[in-house]
């Protein structure tokens, strides 16, 4: 058990040793110890999330097989399907493994409030912004390219994406803020 603790710490990223200088109290470990459970998860779902990528993308080849008699038929679906649907679950992977980064930084440093927090909340928004405008483009786009669909054109915005694209940029910025205020509290003692 002791050895899988360890090398469970090693793909998390968690080190043993705590930073100089901080607290080691019970509630300390506690919230160490919860950082590293949300570590832990996220790169559970990181894992899922590339076994459910790769069984997808198989899964969608073996349809589109059936639809090589129709060359145009099979392109577009490629093009419709396949393609944003791997763009969507490796996006996916690509926020698990910024959120894994976010808590190991957290875990390390002892508090929340450092600029690599910030940094990795935005790259989740960027990250987010992508995914929302290639589907926007792709239900607008696709079947204007390919008719053989027999789909309308229409342009898709998903306001709950975009809505949780703001909060997470407000959110990064509080981070920000708190940034400043850590280091000047810490600059006073």
């Amino acid at each position: 058990m002791k050895k899988l603790m360890e090398i469970l710490k090693k793909i998390v990223g968690v080190a043993d040793e705590y930073p100089s200088g901080q607290d080691t109290s019970d509630e300390l470990a506690k919230v160490r110890s919860s950082i590293m459970a949300m570590q832990i998860i996220a790169v559970v779902f990181m894992v899922i999330m590339l076994i459910g990528t790769a069984v997808f993308f198989v899964d969608c080849i073996v349809d589109l097989c059936e639809y090589i008699a129709e060359p145009s038929v099979w392109l577009a679906k490629a093009l419709c399907i396949v393609i944003p649907n791997f763009v969507l679950c490796l996006s996916l992977f690509v926020i698990s493994l910024l959120c894994k980064n976010i808590f190991m930084n957290v875990n390390q440093s002892g508090t929340p409030f450092i600029p690599q927090v910030s940094k990795g909340m935005k790259k989740i928004a960027a990250v987010i912004a992508v995914m929302l405008i290639i589907s926007s483009v792709a239900e607008l786009l696709f079947p204007i390219i390919f008719p053989v669909l027999g789909t309308e054109t229409k342009l898709v915005i998903d306001a709950d994406g975009w809505l949780f694209f703001a909060l997470l940029l407000m959110l990064s910025n509080i981070f920000d803020y708190g940034c400043k205020l850590q280091q000047e509290s810490d600059e006073t003692i």
